[in-house]
């Protein structure tokens, strides 16, 4: 999992630009966002609970 970092956009300023070779790949990506991405059948949606159903006191830990 990654990590959220915090930045100003001084610390912005301070990184290196994305290469064209990254930029590209980004662009490809946002062009195909559902590739690699299943939509769920209606069996599947069907069978989703609420959250609080799931954590019924409130809790995200099992």
């Amino acid at each position: 999992m990654g990590t959220i970092v915090t930045m100003t956009l001084d610390d912005e300023k301070k990184m290196p630009p994305i290469s064209e070779k990254r930029l590209k790949e980004i662009e490809a990506f946002e062009d195909k966002p559902d590739e690699g991405c299943p939509v769920p059948t209606k069996e599947q949606l069907s069978k989703f609970k609420p959250w609080y159903e799931v954590h019924p006191n409130g809790s995200s830990t099992a």
